[in-house]
């Protein structure tokens, strides 16, 4: 739906462009599928993750965090996908059949 326009890491990230968004193995949001893609986004910036920024990562603030900021969102199929930590390349061959399209995109 293109609410969340930032994602939140613990972590600071120098790439911009392209990044494909994939849900965690072990998810933390109740009713979102897991190990899947779920969007390509655009990431333009990346700087300290301030209270004010809340509302557009979809979470609560918390101090000492990354805000990678994001435009372009647009959903993926679901496809599942073994992910890895980190920021890794994405090899079609190790992907399985797409399933349906999340319903609950952000």
């Amino acid at each position: 739906r293109g609410e969340k326009t930032m994602e939140v890491r613990s972590w600071r990230t120098h790439h911009r462009g392209p990044l494909l968004i994939c849900s965690s193995q072990r998810p933390q949001i109740d009713g979102l599928p897991a190990g899947v893609t779920r969007a390509i986004v655009d990431v333009h910036d990346c700087r300290p993750f301030m209270p004010e920024d809340a509302a557009a990562a979809c979470i609560a603030w918390a101090p000492g965090q990354w805000a990678w900021c994001l435009r372009h969102v647009t959903a993926t199929s679901a496809v599942r996908v073994k992910g890895k930590l980190k920021i890794f390349d994405f090899p079609a061959q190790e992907t399985e059949q797409p399933g349906p399209a999340p319903e609950n995109l952000f």
